[in-house]
C-alpha cells in the first residue's frame, strides 16, 4: 500500500477495484486511479475459422474452490441433457480424481493451451461457464462473447457491473439454479451487436491507446529510490533523469517478469521516454 500511495498514478482493471482501493485508505485520490480493462487476443480469435460444433460446456480458469468448479460438476453430471464438460486451465488433471464420465457426460481436461488452441475450443462449444463468487475483472466471459458464444456466470457485483445482461446468470451455486442457467443458455444466440461491442472494448489497440493517454496525463513523475521499492531486484534500462513507470506483476519468476517489463517498455519507447 505504501508503494501505491507514493505513485503518481495507478492503473486498475475494474471500477469495483477502484472503489475497493478508495475504501482501503482515505489518502487515495480518485483522480490518481485509472480504470483500464484487460485486452483479449482478437487477432487469434478472428483468424480461427471452424465448422466443428460440439454439445460441450467449457469452464476456463484456475481449479480452485472460489471458481466454483465442484458446484459445476456436482450439477452438470446429474443433468439429463447430454454434453461434454471441458475444463481449460491450471491443475485441471486433478478433476479426474473426483469425477468420472457417465452415460450423458464425458469430462475433458486441457492444460497449458496457447490462445489458438483455447479459442478453437471456445468456438466449437455450446457455452462457457464459471461460478466464481468474486472476480477482479472477469476477462473470460469477454473471450467467449468475442467468439460468439453465450456465457453462464454466478450472479456477482463485478460481472453484473461489467457485462450487464450480456451474460446468463445463475441465481446461486445450488444444483437447480446452475442447471436452470445452463438450459437457458443452451440455445441462446449471442447477437452480432454484442460480439462487436465486446471486441471493440477489449481490443489491444484500444487498451494501448488508453494506457498511453494515462501515462502522458500523469505529467512529470517524481523519481524516487526505485531500487528500494522493488526490494533489490534492479530493473534493466533504468534512467534516473527520465520518467519511470512502475507497475506490479503477480509472478514469482523474475525472468518472466523481466520479459514482460521489457515488452511493455518497448511498446512505449518511441512514443515517450
Amino acid at each position: 500500500k505504501d508503494i501505491y500511495l507514493e505513485t503518481d498514478g495507478i492503473i486498475i482493471c475494474s471500477e469495483l477495484g477502484k472503489k475497493k482501493c478508495l475504501e482501503w485508505d482515505s489518502r487515495f485520490e480518485s483522480d490518481r486511479i485509472h480504470v483500464v480493462n484487460p485486452s483479449i487476443n482478437l487477432e487469434v480469435i478472428e483468424a480461427i475459422w471452424t465448422t466443428e460444433k460440439k454439445d460441450e460446456i467449457v469452464f476456463c480458469g484456475r481449479i480452485i474452490d472460489q471458481k466454483g468448479w465442484r458446484q459445476l460438476c456436482d450439477a452438470a453430471i446429474k443433468d439429463d441433457l447430454k454434453y461434454d464438460i471441458t475444463f481449460v486451465g491450471h491443475d485441471t488433471a486433478k478433476i479426474k480424481n473426483y469425477y468420472k464420465d457417465n452415460d450423458n457426460h464425458s469430462i475433458n481436461v486441457y492444460e497449458d493451451l496457447n490462445d489458438a488452441e483455447k479459442f478453437q475450443i471456445f468456438k466449437r462449444c455450446r457455452l462457457g461457464i464459471i461460478l466464481s463468487r468474486h472476480e477482479g475483472h472477469g476477462i473470460v466471459p469477454a473471450e467467449f462473447l468475442a467468439c460468439g458464444k453465450p456465457f453462464v456466470a454466478l450472479e456477482n457485483d463485478q460481472l453484473r457491473r461489467e457485462y450487464g445482461n450480456d451474460l446468463v446468470y445463475a441465481k446461486s451455486s445450488e444444483k437447480s439454479d446452475v442447471l436452470e442457467a445452463i438450459h437457458k443458455a443452451w440455445d441462446h444466440q449471442v447477437s452480432e451487436e454484442t460480439t462487436q461491442k465486446i471486441r471493440l472494448k477489449y481490443s489491444t489497440v484500444r487498451i494501448i491507446s488508453c494506457v498511453s493517454a494515462i501515462v502522458f496525463r500523469m505529467g512529470s513523475v517524481k523519481v524516487r529510490n526505485i531500487k528500494e521499492l522493488v526490494k533489490g531486484y534492479s530493473p534493466k534500462n533504468l534512467v534516473l533523469d527520465k520518467k519511470n513507470l512502475v507497475f506490479g506483476v503477480m509472478n514469482n519468476d523474475n525472468e518472466k517478469v523481466q520479459t514482460l517489463v521489457d515488452a511493455f517498455a518497448n511498446e512505449f519507447r518511441q512514443a515517450s521516454n
